[in-house]
């Protein structure tokens, strides 16, 4: 049956028509605010995850740097910076002293939107507020590409077929509706 001859039998303003509007219009709407909601919190609980996987990197750096800082253990600062990246597949990774000069520093951020976050080196065994320097992590906001893609088409299919059943039980409604009013008329 092509859409013509659908079109045909389905008069625009036929008691038919006005069942099949009423039936599909608001499901329709609340499956695509459904979806679109649904879809939105999603990508953005993925970005959220992506800033706290960048928190917790520079936070974790941090807290494992103070002794080395402290004696200029250059090979265990760069055995430990690059366990992070690698760990925490981060984009870049910075080591600052107490004056703000980067001591050692891994990757790079070429596209300037990578999420970053900071962390102080506390001094060991000392004072809270004692800082010894900075830690400076950076997480490339392309790691979550894939998923967002992934998250998109699976919206995209979630919606058309809740579109097709949607308008599969709208027909026979307004089929049935429509046979019992002429019955009745």
């Amino acid at each position: 049956m092509s859409l013509a001859t659908l079109a045909r039998r389905l008069p625009l303003w036929s008691i038919r028509s006005r069942i099949l509007i009423i039936a599909l219009l608001p499901a329709l709407l609340t499956e695509f605010g459904l979806v679109a909601h649904f879809t939105s919190q999603a990508l953005s609980n993925a970005e959220a995850a992506l800033h706290t996987r960048a928190a917790g990197a520079a936070r974790a750096l941090a807290d494992a740097l103070p002794h080395a800082m402290a004696q200029n253990d250059y090979a265990r600062m760069q055995m430990l910076l690059d366990t992070t990246m690698a760990n925490q597949r981060l984009a870049l990774a910075v080591i600052r002293n107490a004056q703000g000069e980067a001591v050692m520093r891994r990757g790079s951020d070429r596209s300037g939107r990578a999420y970053r976050q900071y962390a102080a080196i506390r001094a060991p065994g000392g004072t809270p507020d004692a800082s010894i320097g900075q830690v400076e992590v950076a997480v490339a906001p392309n790691q979550v590409a894939p998923y967002k893609r992934e998250t998109l088409l699976n919206a995209a299919l979630l919606m058309l077929v809740a579109m097709t059943l949607t308008t599969v039980l709208a027909w026979r409604l307004s089929n049935r509706l429509a046979g019992q009013l002429r019955h009745v008329g």
